[in-house]
């Protein structure tokens, strides 16, 4: 064959020139060691044929005078691909009474509000109810024309907390506080007091309608199922107010 033939003539040329084939097979041994290290490398064995004086780098054959020790010829070993799991991303979520946070202190604030304006409805209801029985007489049932606030009063407090409802019910104080205002003008002054009282409860209809406001819809949710509100601190939100 092509490469027997070839082998033969560089072995005759070898025992006619033992050093030439001995410099070229030192620069072919330079050449391959100059390309080892641009790689990564695993060292293998060389193979040393005496009888017809060649040594094996690798798959090559090279002619040489004498035989002589070659350092191991490495071989390149491909780069193993490892693949690794995607980062894990966080799916913890915040658990209401887990940890501190200041948007449930604010809830607590607002569903605290919503109780006490129930209540305040149901007492501004019984109060109405009263005056009615008691001015009978004297066309004391205009007077449950009245009864618009303190039934909006109801349906916007805890534990419905309807927006628009709780609206009403403040717009019904604040007319309150309007007539107050022209009694006081006009020479009722036992009206002051209640006067006072019912700009108190202005201020709070207004403070927990504009809370309720600003709560979105899954608050709202949240404020209209309060098994994670109703835990510490709400109580003592819900006497203040």
């Amino acid at each position: 064959s092509c490469t027997a033939l070839t082998l033969r003539g560089r072995r005759r040329r070898c025992a006619r020139d033992p050093k030439g084939c001995a410099v070229l097979a030192r620069r072919s041994h330079e050449r391959a060691m100059a390309a080892a290290k641009a790689v990564q490398y695993e060292p293998v064995g060389v193979v040393m044929d005496d009888a017809d004086t060649t040594i094996m780098i690798g798959d090559q054959s090279y002619p040489v005078a004498q035989a002589q020790a070659v350092p191991a010829g490495p071989m390149p070993v491909m780069a193993q691909a490892h693949s690794y799991p995607p980062a894990a991303q966080s799916t913890q979520q915040w658990v209401p009474g887990t940890a501190p946070d200041t948007r449930l202190i604010w809830l607590k604030k607002v569903y605290a509000l919503g109780m006490g304006m129930r209540w305040l409805a149901i007492i501004d209801m019984f109060f109405l109810i009263a005056n009615v029985l008691l001015y009978w007489e004297d066309g004391g049932l205009w007077l449950l024309l009245r009864s618009w606030g303190p039934l909006c009063g109801f349906f916007g407090a805890a534990p419905r907390f309807k927006k628009y409802a709780a609206l009403f019910f403040a717009v019904s104080y604040f007319f309150q506080v309007a007539f107050l205002f022209v009694f006081l003008a006009i020479g009722y002054y036992y009206s002051l007091l209640m006067l006072i009282l019912d700009m108190v409860l202005l201020y709070y209809t207004s403070l927990f309608t504009s809370n309720l406001f600003k709560c979105s819809p899954s608050e709202v949710e949240m404020l209209r199922n309060p098994a994670s509100l109703v835990q510490s601190g709400t109580t003592a939100y819900f006497y203040y107010f």
